[in-house]
């Protein structure tokens, strides 16, 4: 069960990353990424509590209970979203460049505070 959990977890971070860029529409980049890390952050912090509130009523299959009850929300609001939203018509390319070296990630975040300042 915990090998579904972690081979789940970074690729529906990863899509829910794709998803929140390509529909940002002209919002920063590092705003939708700060605010993607905190709900992740969220989640990683109510999860346990979660879990330990829950395994005070139904004891021992908590853990595999809450797995299984948020694989089905995430699938549930995939379906849903699948159903009512329609797709971006346009893919909107993305102008950042991408590191190499925490030297190059440095210089890249300079250059964009300083785009940002000068807008």
């Amino acid at each position: 069960m915990t090998l579904l959990l972690g081979g789940m977890i970074f690729p529906i971070y990863s899509v829910a990353s794709s998803l929140a860029f390509d529909r940002a529409e002209g919002k920063s980049m590092i705003d939708i990424s700060t605010s993607l890390l905190v709900v992740y952050s969220i989640g990683s912090i109510a999860g346990p509590f979660t879990v330990m509130a829950i395994s005070e009523i139904i004891e021992e299959p908590a853990l595999p209970v809450c797995i299984l009850v948020a694989c089905a929300l995430i699938i549930g609001t995939g379906l849903f979203r699948k159903v009512s939203v329609a797709e971006p018509t346009e893919h909107m390319p993305s102008t950042v460049i991408i590191p190499e070296s925490s030297v190059e990630m440095v210089q890249a975040a300079a250059e964009v505070v300083e785009e940002q300042a000068d807008d």
